[in-house]
């Protein structure tokens, strides 16, 4: 799971920039006045997701995603990306990060789940009742991005001593974003697809 320390260090970088660009409305709806509360659900398992799986550097998924979007093109069947984020990057090494990116989708999504199994994503079918932590945060470009980092993952790593839960080599984390919004879901055990997944993970 990804180390809350180097991630806020990185957000801290991201945020220091942004300050100088915008506006203290817009650093507001970004989320950073944002409390960050947890409840205990399952990761959603009503819908199909299709992902493609990597190894590298967790700074290089935005090309990712990019390369997700142009083969979607104009596309428009679909509202929410996922995206699944296995190691710790002191522990793996920053360059043998594992991580998956994708869609969630309506299972009657046909032509789009063709569409992107032609393109090397791979489906996968969430097992229901699989716990996780969870929390929102507000979703507005990138500057959500930065400031989630700093917010959620400190605040995820207090809430998880507070419960007494730790971390384990099969945890995950799972970001489902759509418009204005992203659910976190970490998971202290990946359900079997998920590992599967991990598993097909390349050098990007």
């Amino acid at each position: 799971m990804a180390n809350s320390a180097q991630l806020s260090l990185m957000a801290l970088a991201g945020l220091s920039v942004a300050i100088v660009g915008y506006g203290v409305s817009k650093l507001a709806k970004a989320g950073l006045f944002q409390r960050v509360l947890f409840d205990v659900k399952p990761v959603p398992s009503d819908k199909v997701w299709l992902v493609k799986s990597y190894k590298g550097k967790y700074n290089d998924i935005h090309t990712k995603f990019q390369a997700l979007f142009k083969v979607l093109g104009d596309n428009k069947s679909w509202d929410e990306t996922v995206g699944i984020y296995y190691d710790d990057p002191q522990e793996a090494g920053a360059n043998n990060c594992r991580y998956a990116i994708g869609l969630c989708i309506p299972a009657s999504a046909d032509k789009l789940q063709e569409l992107l199994i032609n393109n090397g994503y791979a489906t996968v079918t969430i097992e229901k009742d699989l716990p996780a932590l969870h929390c929102t945060f507000p979703f507005e470009g990138m500057l959500s991005v930065w400031l989630s980092l700093f917010k959620v993952y400190t605040a995820c790593d207090k809430e998880m001593k507070k419960r007494g839960w730790q971390v384990t080599k099969d945890a995950a984390v799972v970001e489902i974003t759509r418009l204005g919004v992203t659910e976190f879901y970490f998971m202290l055990d990946v359900s079997k697809q998920l590992m599967n997944i991990r598993a097909q993970a390349i050098s990007s």
